[in-house]
């Protein structure tokens, strides 16, 4: 993943296609794509560290 922006324009420069194009694909990919997901919750995890020692447990709850 990229940590800084990349202009549209920029973009589309460098792969040559016309920033109409790109903004057209993007709106495309974007209208195409799902906008309810159904996402059902990871389990938590916490890490505690003992002061006797290194070890390290991970609690799944």
């Amino acid at each position: 993943m990229l940590l800084e922006k990349i202009s549209l324009a920029s973009i589309a420069r460098v792969i040559d296609v016309s920033e109409y194009w790109l903004q057209k694909y993007v709106n495309d990919i974007y209208d195409s794509t799902p906008k309810n997901i159904n996402v059902t919750s990871k389990r938590k995890i916490s890490n505690v560290m003992q002061r006797s020692g290194v070890a390290l447990y991970a609690q799944f709850g």
